[in-house]
């Protein structure tokens, strides 16, 4: 009995921690450096009545450009293809958090799954902040 009580509590509380209990309302940075390919990604979160309410992706390469439409461009065609792909599907991201409210929620869109492991990692450290 006593290890179903203790149970039903730590279930309890993992799911009011998932929900985003406990997050305090203001705008929080998080940042998730590559040290394998020395890229940037940075989340703003505005978190208002414990919810993520604006997500912000900056996304920047390894010598500080923006990931946008011309990322990849000096990479020839096919690399230029498969970079911009990447773009357009981590843009998603900040959305599918926004209407998910968990980023571990949130599924890879196809040729972005690198960049969906870095922006987890980024709003991880924004929610910490946060709490």
């Amino acid at each position: 009995m006593k290890r179903a009580i203790v149970f039903s509590i730590s279930l309890l509380l993992a799911l009011l921690v998932g929900c985003g209990s406990g997050l305090k309302d203001g705008t929080y940075s998080g940042e998730y450096v590559s040290e394998e390919h020395g890229s940037t990604t940075t989340v703003n979160l505005t978190i208002k009545e414990q919810k993520i309410v604006d997500c912000e992706l900056i996304a920047k390469d390894d010598k500080g450009n923006l990931k946008d439409e011309n990322y990849g461009k000096d990479a020839g065609d096919v690399n230029y293809k498969k970079a911009q792909k990447a773009v357009a599907g981590m843009q998603q991201y900040p959305a599918m958090l926004i209407e998910l409210q968990n980023a571990d929620d949130i599924e890879a869109v196809s040729g972005a799954s690198v960049s969906l492991i870095e922006f987890k990692l980024a709003v991880k450290e924004a929610l910490k902040k946060a709490q």
